[in-house]
């Protein structure tokens, strides 16, 4: 167990970084609450540099395109090993999609019934965060349940 707490949870940010480019599109496995935070802290900062640049050319727009759809795939699969990691079926991830239509019919729906949508979604999506949020459970080599 020592050794898995000594390479799983003292990640570096930039060791986080590169497992997020590695591991874009890997959904077994795990991922530690800082590797999980450090990835979301990079994503939030390079696509705010990335809008910035947006108003210079619009060749910067086509590059925040292909970014944002990258990092939403690696978003996605960082959430599913980090519900692996507190002992959860990646089947949870059907929560972020779902809290993400919510928030998209919202802006779609006239009136004010947009507000119930709009609540629902960041209802799930704070859930969302707070059981990445959780602690590891203490066990090694998470295999997913064979059926």
């Amino acid at each position: 167990m020592n050794a898995r707490k000594n390479t799983h949870q003292n990640i570096s940010f930039s060791q986080a970084v590169k497992s997020l480019f590695v591991k874009w599109n890997v959904f077994s496995g795990t991922c530690s609450r800082r590797e999980f935070w450090y990835g979301q802290l990079f994503m939030i900062l390079s696509l705010l540099i990335m809008a910035c640049l947006m108003t210079i050319s619009w060749f910067f727009i086509i590059i925040f395109v292909l970014l944002s759809i990258f990092l939403a795939i690696a978003e996605w699969t960082m959430f599913v090993r980090r519900y692996h990691d507190v002992g959860l079926s990646g089947q949870f991830f059907w929560f972020n999609i779902l809290a993400n239509v919510f928030m998209q019919l919202g802006d779609k729906i006239p009136n004010n019934s947009h507000i119930v949508f709009d609540v629902l979604g960041i209802a799930l999506c704070i859930m969302c965060y707070v059981i990445a949020s959780l602690p590891s459970k203490k066990f090694k080599n998470y295999t997913p349940k064979k059926r």
